[in-house]
């Protein structure tokens, strides 16, 4: 994980999403262009009111967030986000459970291929 404030590939995005893992003590964030699909930076802060700071330093306005709802832990840096004015959205757990069930194993076994 990176740990840099405002660089050039973050700042620069014309769109972008920006996932954030939740846990007790740290959000560990990954940060996507929207156009290319390719991962610009990964972070790690602590979930509290100074990590939600970076976190709006370090992402581009035009970023949607996409944060894992956990209960409480996930309050602070979405009451954050929203207060900052920016597109913060609640992943369904189970929707992204079924999805990645009803995605198919691409994996080969046989030695022909």
């Amino acid at each position: 994980m990176t740990n840099m404030m405002n660089t050039p590939k973050a700042t620069t995005l014309t769109s972008g999403t920006l996932g954030i893992d939740v846990s007790k003590d740290n959000l560990v964030c990954t940060l996507l262009n929207n156009d290319t699909r390719a991962v610009v930076e990964q972070k790690q802060v602590q979930n509290n009111a100074a990590g939600y700071a970076k976190l709006l330093k370090w992402t581009p306005s035009v970023a949607a967030w996409i944060v894992e709802p956990t209960g409480r832990y996930s309050l602070g840096v979405v009451r954050a986000g929203r207060t900052a004015g920016r597109d913060v959205r609640m992943a369904t757990p189970k929707r992204a459970q079924m999805f990645l069930r009803s995605v198919q194993s691409r994996a080969k076994t046989d030695k022909l291929d």
